[in-house]
C-alpha cells in the first residue's frame, strides 16, 4: 500500500471522526434525556489501561471486525450491486454493535469502510481507518472529551472540517475526472460527456 493514501485514510477517518461525534453526543443526551440508559463508557484511568485498551478496542477490532464485515459480508454482497453491498454490510456492522446509542456511528462509518474497500479493494486501508476511529474514540475517552464534545465551539469546527472535506473530495473528483479525460481519445471523450 501506498503511504500517501494510508494519509489520505487517516485524515479521512480523523475527519469522520470529528465531524460525527458531537451529533453523537447530542443523541446520547436525547436519549438520556427520555429515560434511555447509555452503556457505561470504559473506564481509564491509568495510562497502562490506555495501552491495554488501544490493543483490545482498536486495534483487534479493527483487524477483525473489517475482517468479517468488508472481507468476508461486503466482498460477499457485492455481486448483487455496490450500493446494495456498502448498505447492507454498513447496516449489519450497525447491527453488530448492539446499541441504539451506537447505531448512525458505526452505519456511517460502515458506508465510509465499504467505500473505501470498493475502491481500493484492499482490506488494509479499511483496517487502518477503523483503527485510527477507534483510537479517536479512546482518546476521546481518556482525556474525558465527551463534554467537550457537545460545546458550540467544537461543533463549529466539526462543520468547519466537514465543509473542507466535501471541498476535497470535490477537487480531487474534478483532479481525477480531468485527468481521466485527458487519457482518451476524442471519441471516448464524446462518450465520457453524454455518458455522465
Amino acid at each position: 500500500p501506498e503511504i500517501k493514501k494510508i494519509l489520505i485514510y487517516i485524515l479521512i477517518a480523523a475527519a469522520a471522526f470529528f465531524m460525527l461525534y458531537p451529533a453523537i453526543s447530542l443523541i446520547e443526551i436525547l436519549l438520556t434525556n427520555i429515560g434511555v440508559k447509555q452503556p457505561d463508557p470504559p473506564i481509564l484511568n491509568t495510562t497502562t489501561d490506555f495501552i491495554v485498551s488501544i490493543f483490545s478496542m482498536a486495534v483487534l477490532p479493527a483487524i477483525f471486525e473489517e475482517l468479517v464485515f468488508r472481507g468476508i459480508v461486503f466482498s460477499g454482497l457485492k455481486q448483487k450491486g455496490k450500493t446494495f453491498a456498502i448498505l447492507i454490510s454498513a447496516l449489519m456492522f450497525s447491527i453488530f454493535h448492539l446499541s441504539i446509542h451506537q447505531t448512525i456511528y458505526p452505519f456511517v462509518m460502515g458506508i465510509l469502510f465499504a467505500c473505501i474497500m470498493f475502491k481500493e479493494n484492499n482490506i488494509l486501508y479499511t483496517i487502518i481507518t477503523h483503527f485510527v476511529c477507534n483510537l479517536l474514540s479512546l482518546v476521546h475517552s481518556f482525556f474525558n472529551l465527551w463534554i467537550v464534545s457537545t460545546h458550540w465551539l467544537y461543533i463549529i469546527v466539526a462543520i468547519l472540517l466537514f465543509v473542507a472535506f466535501l471541498t476535497f473530495v470535490l477537487v480531487y473528483a474534478i483532479k481525477n475526472n480531468n485527468k481521466t479525460k485527458e487519457k482518451l481519445n476524442k471519441n471516448d471523450k464524446i462518450y465520457l460527456f453524454f455518458g455522465l
